[in-house]
């Protein structure tokens, strides 16, 4: 039996797909904290969209690499970053290619929880031993049982 959490999650998850990530989420929040943050390169964006902090952190002089499952066309490159098609489940790299990996709202976004814990074993993987993980997540949902 399939748990109504989960089912909601899922339907959710297929119904974000359409919207990119919150305005107020990437101006006030996560723009300044990548503008003034030391990261070290490469950089994997996962499920970077329409490029918006592939072109930022490209434009500070990281090689930035942003993938992207559901994106049919990409940016042109204007700071030197480069975009692939590929699934965050699925990702065609070498084990310990990038030195910091961002995964921002692509949890809720991906179809089930196998799916989901697939991406954050990729994003692991592809990972240095000491590279760093950026994951966002907005709270766009609250699933909840009543009795």
């Amino acid at each position: 039996m399939t748990n109504q959490s989960e089912d909601f999650l899922d339907e959710w998850a297929t119904h974000l797909t359409h919207y990119a990530t919150p305005t107020v989420l990437k101006h006030s929040l996560l723009r300044p904290f990548f503008e003034n943050r030391n990261l070290d390169g490469p950089i994997l964006d996962i499920g970077c969209g329409p490029g918006y902090f592939s072109e930022m952190l490209s434009a500070r002089n990281f090689a930035v690499i942003g993938v992207d499952a559901h994106q049919d066309s990409f940016p042109l490159p204007q700071y030197g970053a480069n975009y692939l098609k590929m699934h965050a489940t699925h990702l065609k790299f070498q084990d310990e290619s990038f030195a910091t990996v961002l995964l921002i709202n692509v949890i809720t976004v991906l179809k089930n929880h196998a799916d989901r814990i697939q991406a954050l074993a990729e994003a692991k993987r592809v990972k240095t031993p000491n590279g760093e993980l950026y994951l966002t997540q907005v709270a766009t949902y609250q699933a909840t049982k009543t009795a």
